[in-house]
């Protein structure tokens, strides 16, 4: 691989010649004990990032790494400069569960709109980035990990495909067609948080059937790279990951997420795409502190976090534990996030009396705590009101200040959680 500047000059384009004989076979560079080794593809055809992280495995990983991601640098065409702090670009990342787009990472302008998701086929003079194990080894570059993919091909991270392709008629002529190719079809869920500054950030789940497992999977866990002031990961045995694989899928299962802000205000956790999914499933973020489960197929989640890294709070999962979900943002003062499911426990606001009202109809449930948070989830009061009459639990809430909060009512079966409005 290669990494170059150019002359800075805007025009005319700068061009770049390479001169020598195309490699063939066997080709091995040592790799020092976790360290960041700039490494490319070697050969005049594509190769498949799946073959060569098998061949690796043993090889290309860190301390705080998994073992074969591979991190490919998208610079913005727009970048017109080659000093650092003018840069347009960022770091996608690739596993055998797939790639994840680039995110700008600090020290540079943070600009250019990287939306190109990386890929399996590597093309012809592609650089990337993989990480030395803890200690150190040799990457092998070898013939069975080549394949002829053109860049115009979906499963290939483009480089230097032109815009004119070149066609002909003349049935003498060889077949211009990609070699053949397995896809495999594992579901994938594609997370993505908008920021208070508007940056966004891609992370990917992987169901692989068996293949990986909730732990650290080397060639199909990867490591976060580019960590932001403004960030959400999957945070799996203290590690933080932009991508994970898991065993088979479990819609009971929640998936832990990380969120890191540097200022006070709403971020968004949005569905950007599902791969390989039941149109009907849903999929929620479960807000541990609030008990809220939120349906992002329908809505995206919104919420405001002081402050700080939020660890053990957000989880992605995909039953709302016989709770019926009615995906709300938080800026909005009018509807119910949750409901029991049997209807027997009702909860509301009865602005004119200033009191919060809990009904139950259910003598075989007995509300024991009650529990007010603000929007930031903060706890503001709870209530124990196991002795209360409990077909008609009456809370005085006259001195509450105006503004939106969720109430969170726990039972002997079941929590419910509910927004109100005080005014």
């Amino acid at each position: 691989g290669y990494t170059m500047k150019g002359s800075g000059a805007a025009t005319p384009k700068q061009n770049y010649t390479f001169v020598g004989k195309p490699f063939n076979g066997v080709i091995t560079n040592p790799i020092s004990a976790n360290n960041l080794n700039l490494s490319g593809n070697p050969y005049a055809s594509a190769i498949d990032a799946d073959k060569f992280i098998d061949d690796n495995i043993s090889s290309v990983a860190g301390d705080f790494s998994t073992t074969g991601t591979i991190y490919y640098w998208e610079h913005s065409p727009l970048n017109n400069t080659h000093v650092l702090q003018g840069y347009q670009g960022g770091y996608a990342a690739y596993t055998k569960v797939g790639g994840t787009p680039p995110i700008a990472p600090a020290g540079i302008t943070g600009l250019g709109g990287n939306t190109k998701i990386a890929q399996r086929f590597i093309p012809v003079g592609q650089g990337f980035f993989v990480f030395g194990s803890a200690t150190g080894g040799t990457i092998n570059f070898n013939n069975s990990q080549r394949l002829f993919v053109k860049e115009n091909d979906p499963a290939s991270f483009e480089m230097f495909k032109s815009i004119n392709q070149i066609t002909t008629s003349n049935p003498n002529l060889a077949v211009n067609a990609n070699d053949d190719f397995i896809v495999p079809e594992f579901s994938k869920i594609r997370l993505g948080f908008n920021s208070t500054n508007n940056f966004h950030r891609q992370i990917l789940l992987g169901f692989m059937d068996g293949k990986a497992t909730d732990g650290i999977d080397r060639g199909y866990d990867g490591a976060l790279l580019d960590e932001q002031p403004n960030d959400m990961y999957f945070r799996t045995f203290n590690t933080n990951l932009i991508i994970q694989g898991v065993s088979f899928f479990n819609e009971n299962k929640r998936h832990p997420l990380s969120i890191k802000v540097d200022q006070t205000g709403f971020i968004e956790i949005v569905l950007d795409e599902v791969e390989n999914f039941d149109a009907n499933r849903k999929v929620f973020i479960y807000d541990n502190l609030t008990g809220l489960y939120h349906n992002i197929k329908t809505q995206p989640f919104s919420v405001k976090l002081i402050n700080g890294v939020h660890n053990d709070r957000f989880y992605l999962t995909f039953t709302n534990r016989n709770t019926t979900s009615v995906a709300a943002n938080q800026n909005k003062t009018n509807a119910n996030v949750e409901v029991s499911e049997n209807g027997a426990i009702d909860v509301k606001y009865i602005n004119s009396n200033e009191v919060l009202q809990i009904t139950n109809e259910d003598t075989n449930v007995k509300v024991n705590q009650v529990y007010l948070y603000n929007v930031v989830g903060q706890l503001i009061n709870v209530w124990d009101v196991r002795n209360e009459n409990q077909t008609n639990i009456l809370i005085p809430m006259n001195e509450s200040a105006t503004g939106v909060y969720i109430v969170k009512v726990e039972t002997t079966n079941e929590t419910i959680s509910k927004k109100i409005s005080i005014k």
